[in-house]
């Protein structure tokens, strides 16, 4: 299965000094040693993602290791576009996030902000109830990080082997 994880989570989830480490150190373990992936794209999440030098290494850790994919930005931009039509609402400014969703199907978002949460939670963004996407929001969620949660451009779900585990080092 595949994650969003928002900017606002992505030091809790991957920095092991973080105070709330403890809380998303599931997450960060089912993507290095399980069947997890990150998923990340577009113009606005990379931008965010992409300015700290310590995220990136850890995307680029990811990435060498095949626990990382990157969806089309193209695709994801034309996605966030339609999300702002449909939400036009100033408050709500995790519309890449939910582009993401649209774009690949990933089921799975880890995020803090409960804001943003609702609107994400909005069926009109998805076509379906089934579409929407599941919240990883503290360790009482680890239950969501299992392959059932898979997306299709994340399969087959696979163990990390150890050759990924290498190039992966230590996060």
């Amino acid at each position: 299965m595949c994650i969003i994880v928002d900017t606002n989570t992505f030091g809790r989830v991957f920095d092991k000094k973080s105070k709330e480490h403890d809380e998303f150190k599931p997450v960060k373990d089912w993507i290095v040693a399980g069947n997890g992936m990150l998923v990340l794209g577009g113009s606005t999440y990379e931008k965010e993602i992409f300015s700290s030098e310590k995220y990136l290494k850890v995307i680029n850790q990811l990435l060498r290791g095949a626990k990382a994919k990157i969806i089309n930005k193209k695709e994801v931009d034309k996605h966030e576009k339609a999300v702002a039509k449909l939400i036009p609402d100033k408050d709500f400014d995790d519309k890449h996030i939910a582009a993401i969703v649209r774009a690949c199907g990933c089921k799975l978002i880890c995020t803090l902000d409960t804001r943003s949460i609702d609107y994400l939670r909005e069926i009109k963004l998805y076509g379906k109830r089934d579409n929407s996407p599941r919240f990883y929001t503290s360790i009482r969620n680890q239950d969501l990080l299992v392959n059932a949660n898979i997306a299709e451009c994340c399969k087959p779900a696979k163990k990390t082997t150890k050759a990924q585990k290498a190039l992966i080092g230590d996060l």
